[in-house]
């Protein structure tokens, strides 16, 4: 006859095996797996990206019976989610748009919002239906890239010394851990403007022709309905 250890540690491992057991099963008896993505259609990744940038909420895909539709965006299916295109375009859109800017975003299926490109004029406030109301603008930043000191002493007076505006520089936009968010190239005068979820970024342009060193960085932080000014300089050791 069996002692009453033995029969204690057979009724133990007994219901050791059945915890487990009952543990693994419990997830293929509810039917509950992993969890679905949280994107999974154009219309749910046009969404997300509304969601983070403000100013593209209430755009609508393109109509193509619609004459002069100013803003839309598309969407085509990429590895892990959707690449979401977005158009904006004014000054005679019922002629095809004088001016234009596109954004290009990656949304993951689990809801992660890359900027893949942006190109184009600067937008301006209100041409964006979520722009915000009563002199509300897109949210991000917008500024120039220049040159200086061009003369060694500068005179007030003295227009050929200002600082020279560099078109062609790489402006990265990182987060405060790192993670590049942005990159776009300034225009000939200079000039550029990036569309930024609110939150604290790392700015700094490089790659400028003729020049290998950064503008040095800059710490911003984007408020919702606004384009925070941003703007950067390469030192050229005039003195």
């Amino acid at each position: 006859m069996p002692s009453p250890v033995r029969l204690l540690a057979s009724a133990l491992l007994a219901l050791m095996f059945t915890a487990g057991c009952s543990g693994s099963a419990a997830p293929g008896a509810s039917g509950a797996g992993p969890s679905a993505p949280r994107i999974a259609s154009p219309d749910a990744a046009a969404a997300r990206l509304a969601e983070l940038y403000p100013q593209f909420a209430g755009l609508r895909p393109q109509d193509p019976n619609l004459i002069g539709q100013c803003c839309w965006w598309e969407a085509s299916a990429a590895d892990g989610g959707y690449e979401i295109a977005v158009h904006a375009g004014w000054g005679d859109c019922p002629s095809g748009c004088i001016e234009r800017h596109e954004w290009l975003f990656a949304v993951a299926s689990n809801g992660a919002v890359s900027l893949l490109r942006e190109t184009g004029d600067v937008v301006p406030a209100g041409v964006l239906p979520g722009a915000g109301q009563g002199g509300g603008g897109a949210t991000g930043i917008r500024g120039t890239v220049t040159l200086g000191p061009i003369c060694p002493v500068v005179r007030p007076d003295d227009p050929s010394c200002d600082p020279r505006p560099v078109g062609g520089a790489t402006v990265t936009v990182r987060t405060l851990d790192g993670t590049t968010v942005a990159r776009v190239t300034t225009e000939p005068d200079g000039g550029y403007a990036i569309g930024l979820p609110p939150g604290r970024y790392v700015v700094e342009a490089t790659q400028a022709e003729g020049f290998t060193k950064s503008s040095g960085r800059a710490d911003v932080t984007v408020t919702p309905n606004r384009q925070t000014a941003v703007d950067l300089a390469f030192d050229t050791g005039i003195r």
